[in-house]
């Protein structure tokens, strides 16, 4: 049994997430484990909505290429 079988990663955009990045990307390989990229879009109108979606996606399609092909899954998610 896995110890970390799925990993949540949140996040922001910042330059904070390169560090964390590391090191659930450590954690990842050694636990076998999913890791689940989330980025939590923003929006106060629907106006914006469209916008903020999208940038929210440029921010994991910039992180996930990093980490894929490692051997262990990655997954995705704009909420």
């Amino acid at each position: 049994m896995a110890l970390y079988r799925r990993i949540l990663l949140p996040l922001d955009g910042s330059a904070v997430d390169d560090a964390v990045l590391e090191h659930v990307r450590q954690l990842a390989i050694c636990f076998h484990s999913e890791v689940i990229l989330l980025r939590v879009a923003h929006f106060h109108t629907r106006d914006t909505m469209t916008h903020e979606v999208e940038d929210a996606r440029v921010v994991l399609d910039r992180v996930a290429p990093r980490i894929e092909g490692q051997g262990f899954p990655v997954r995705t998610v704009v909420g």
